[in-house]
């Protein structure tokens, strides 16, 4: 019986174990061009957990890259794709604060208010994130849908 139980176990921690096509501990040698295309490439196979390992390693070893703030959208990116909607909203929403200008921004507000969107609950229950994802679209059409009427306009 112990036996058994023991090779339950085993099971259950191989296969609660994430595993990762990616070599960790050869990604901090890799120029931020490397890296991130690197997690552009798993992105598109459908690895979002292998992809965030790239980016992420963008930002700790090459903090000053020109690739950081893309990173950082895209691991946000990442996160959501894994459900792991805090991680998502962090990685983003510092993105937005670091770089209010940049010309990512309205995708930024828009991956925000769609986080915030699929964990709507119920219409009975707390209505917080749905607050949340109509205050983020609504930004997104203030800040930029204006400027680009006010241009066609003319």
């Amino acid at each position: 019986m112990k036996k058994y139980l023991f090779l339950l176990v085993l099971l259950f921690i191989n296969v609660g174990c994430q595993r990762h096509d990616i070599n960790i501990t050869t990604l901090p040698n890799k120029s931020p061009e490397e890296l991130y295309k690197l997690g552009n490439e798993y992105m598109k196979i459908n690895k979002p957990s292998d992809a965030v390992l790239a980016f992420e390693e963008i930002e700790k070893s090459h903090p000053y890259s020109q690739y950081i703030a893309d990173s950082q959208i895209e691991a946000g990116k990442c996160y959501f794709k894994m459900k792991r909607y805090e991680e998502a909203i962090s990685e983003i929403d510092s993105f937005v604060q670091i770089n209010p200008a940049h010309k990512r921004v309205p995708e930024a507000l828009y991956l925000l208010g769609c986080i915030y969107f699929v964990q709507m609950p119920i219409v009975k229950r707390d209505q917080e994130n749905s607050i949340r994802a109509l205050e983020y679209f609504s930004e997104l059409c203030q800040r930029f849908l204006s400027t680009y009427f006010s241009f066609t306009k003319s």
